[in-house]
C-alpha cells in the first residue's frame, strides 16, 4: 500500500498546476515557498506560510488550496485534533470540490489517530461515497479494514480489503491485502480459506517479503491441523537471512514447536536458543523461554530449566504462561520441600485451561491439607466441588474434603465424606486411601473394633501410601484394648518394614514401656533400640534407665 508521504507528495504535484501567474506575484511568492517547505517536510514553517496567505484576506485563487495545505500541515505535525479544527473550517468556505472531498479523508485519518474509530469510519465512508480520488479512496477502504480488524471484527475487515484490491491495480500492493485477508481469516479461525488463499500466493512466488509472511500464517494453520510436518516445511521456505529479523524470526520458535510435537527434543532444543538470541522484542520470546526451560527440566537439567521458567514466571505479562511456568516449577519443588511450592501452586491457579487449573487447584489443597491450612483447603474445595459438579475428578476433591473435616475432629462428617466417594466414583484410587482415614475417624469416636478392622484390612493391601501410620495407631489401640498378642505382631512388623522410618525408635520404646506395665518383660524390644538408635533420645532413656537400676542394685561397674 502507498506510503502516507507519497499520496501527499502526488496531491500537491496536480493541484500545483494552473495557479494564475498574473497580478498576485507576492501571494504566489508565498504559495510557493509553502509548497516547497511542505514538500521538504518543514510543515511548521508551511504552516506559518499558508496561514499569511489565508490571513491576507486576498487572493481568492489561492485560498482554497493555501488552506487545505495549511490544515494539511497541522495533521502532519501529529496536530490532530487542531487538524480537524482546521478542515472543518476550511470546509465552510471550500469551492472546490476535489479539496472539499479530501478533507474528509483526512478529517478521518485525524480521527483514526486521535483512536475515535467510529468517527474514522464514519468519515471515511463519506469520503468514499464522494470522492473521484480512486488513491485516497483505496487508502480509505485499506484504514477502515485495519479498524475492523483491530476490533476483530475480522470478516468486515475481509470485506473492505476485497473492496480495496478490486479498486487496486498494483500488484505487490494486492498481495500485502491478500496477507492481511489471511491473517484476518486465521484469527477468525476460518483456517481452509485462509490456506486456499495463502497457498494461491506463495505459488506465485511474488514479492519475498508478502510470501514470508503468508508463510508464518500457512505453518501455524499446519500446527493447528496437527500437521507439523508440512509446518516445518512451509517454515523452512523462509529464506535464511530474513530468520534474523523481526517477525520472522518467530519462525524459529514455531519450528521448535512442531518439532516438540514430532518428539524432536534435540531440533527444538537448537531452534529455541536460536529464536531466544534473535527474539528478544517477539511476543513469543518467554514462550520460548517455557518451552526451552521444560525441555532442560524433560532431561534432568533442572538448575538451567529452573533459572528459565523462574525468569518466565518473574518477567512475562502474560498471565497464562506465567502460571504454566509456575506449575512446572510447583511439581520440582513438591518434591524437594513441598512448602516451598505452595506460592507456586498458588500462582498456576490462574491457568486459562480449565482442566488444567482444577488439576492446580486441587494439588494446591492438598498442600494445604498436609501443612494443616485447613481453611484455605477448604475454600478451594468447595469452590472445585460447587464449580464442577459432575467433574470425575470430584473424589480426589471429596477425599480432601473429609481429611479436612478429620483434621478438625469432626469424625462423623469425615465419615460421611468418605463413604461419599464410591457414589461420585466406584473404582476411584482414593477408596483404597480413605479406610485408613476411616480407620482413625472410628478411633477418634473411641469405637476401636471398628478403627482396628479398617487399619488392619488397609495395612493389609499392597501399595498404600501410609501403611507404617496405620501400624503405628494399631499397634496404640491393641495396647489399649490390652491386645498384647496382636501388639506385638504389630510392633514386629514396624521392626521388620519400617525400622529407617522417622520415629520408629519411640514407637518401639512406647511399646516397650506398655508391656513393662502390663508386665511382660520388654528388654529384646529395649535392646533393639539401643542398638538400632544408639543416638536417639530413646535410647539414651533406656540406657540411663539401666544405669539407674544397676547403681540401685550395687553393681557399680555397670552402672
Amino acid at each position: 500500500m502507498r506510503p502516507l508521504r507519497t499520496i501527499l507528495a502526488i496531491m500537491l504535484l496536480a493541484l500545483s498546476f494552473g495557479i494564475s501567474d498574473a497580478s498576485m506575484r507576492g501571494l504566489q511568492s508565498l504559495y510557493e515557498q509553502g509548497t516547497e517547505a511542505f514538500k521538504a517536510g518543514n510543515y511548521g514553517s508551511s504552516e506559518l506560510l499558508f496561514r499569511k496567505i489565508i490571513d491576507s484576506g486576498d487572493g481568492a485563487e489561492y485560498r482554497d488550496r493555501a488552506w487545505y495545505y495549511l490544515a494539511l500541515s497541522i495533521f502532519n505535525q501529529k496536530k490532530y485534533k487542531d487538524a480537524i479544527f482546521e478542515f472543518n473550517r476550511f470546509l465552510l468556505i471550500c469551492t472546490a470540490q476535489d479539496l472539499c472531498h479530501e478533507s474528509r479523508y483526512w478529517i478521518a485519518e485525524s480521527n483514526f489517530f486521535l483512536k475515535n474509530y467510529i468517527r474514522a469510519i464514519e468519515e471515511f465512508k463519506r469520503f468514499i461515497a464522494q470522492s473521484r480520488n480512486e488513491m485516497l479512496t483505496v487508502a480509505a477502504l485499506d484504514r477502515i479494514g485495519e479498524i475492523y480488524f483491530m476490533q476483530a471484527r475480522y470478516d468486515e475487515a475481509v470485506i473492505e480489503w476485497k473492496e480495496a484490491i478490486n479498486r487496486n491495480t498494483n500488484v505487490s500492493q494486492n498481495n500485502q491485502r491478500v496477507v492481511l485477508i489471511g491473517r484476518a481469516l486465521f484469527l477468525n479461525e476460518d483456517y481452509d480459506r485462509a490456506l486456499d488463499l495463502l497457498e494461491s500466493l506463495i505459488s506465485t512466488r511474488g514479492d519475498r517479503t508478502n510470501e514470508a509472511q503468508a508463510r508464518m500464517i500457512i505453518g501455524r494453520i499446519y500446527q493447528i491441523k496437527g500437521r507439523h510436518r508440512e509446518a516445518l516445511k512451509t517454515f523452512y521456505g523462509i529464506p535464511e537471512i530474513m530468520l534474523r529479523e523481526s517477525p520472522y524470526c518467530d519462525a524459529q520458535y514455531f519450528k521448535a514447536m512442531s518439532s516438540i510435537a514430532l518428539g524432536d527434543s534435540y531440533s527444538a532444543k537448537s531452534f529455541l536458543e536460536s529464536f531466544l538470541l534473535i527474539g528478544k522484542s517477539s511476543e513469543w520470546y518467554y514462550h520460548g523461554k517455557y518451552e526451552l526451560g521444560s525441555i532442560f527440566i524433560r532431561q534432568n537439567n533442572e538448575r538451567e530449566g529452573i533459572e528459565l521458567l523462574e525468569e518466565v514466571r518473574n518477567a512475562t505479562r502474560v498471565m497464562a504462561l506465567r502460571s504454566r511456568a509456575a506449575l512446572v516449577l510447583s511439581r520440582i519443588y513438591l518434591k524437594r520441600n513441598p512448602v516451598e511450592a505452595i506460592p507456586y501452586l498458588e500462582d498456576a491457579v490462574s491457568l486459562p485451561d480449565q482442566e488444567e487449573q482444577r488439576d492446580a487447584l486441587s494439588l494446591l489443597a492438598r498442600v494445604y491439607v498436609d501443612f494443616k491450612r485447613y481453611e484455605d483447603a477448604e475454600r478451594i474445595l468447595s469452590l472445585l466441588i460447587n464449580t464442577y459438579p459432575e467433574n470425575e475428578g470430584n473424589d480426589q476433591v471429596q477425599f480432601l474434603l473429609a481429611r479436612v473435616a478429620l483434621e478438625r475432629k469432626e469424625p462423623d462428617a469425615a465419615i460421611a465424606g468418605f463413604n461419599k466417594i464410591h457414589a461420585i466414583n466406584p473404582s476411584s484410587a482414593y477408596l483404597r486411601e480413605a479406610v485408613y482415614y476411616l480407620g482413625l475417624a472410628y478411633a477418634m469416636k473411641n469405637e476401636n473394633v471398628k478403627a482396628i478392622e479398617l487399619l488392619n484390612r488397609y495395612s493389609s493391601t499392597a501399595g498404600v501410601e501410609r501403611r507404617y501410620e496405620a501400624l503405628a495407631r494399631l499397634l496404640e489401640l491393641h495396647i489399649g484394648a490390652s491386645d498384647i498378642s496382636n501388639a506385638e505382631r504389630t510392633a514386629q512388623l514396624i521392626q521388620s518394614g519400617y525400622s529407617r522410618q522417622e520415629g520408629a525408635e519411640k514407637i518401639i520404646y512406647a511399646f516397650a514401656q506398655a508391656l513393662a506395665l502390663k508386665g511382660v518383660n520388654p528388654a529384646r524390644y529395649l535392646q533393639f533400640v539401643v542398638n538400632t538408635y544408639p543416638k536417639s533420645e530413646s535410647a539414651g532413656k533406656i540406657v540411663f534407665t539401666w544405669a539407674t537400676e544397676s547403681f540401685e542394685a550395687g553393681d557399680y561397674s555397670r552402672a
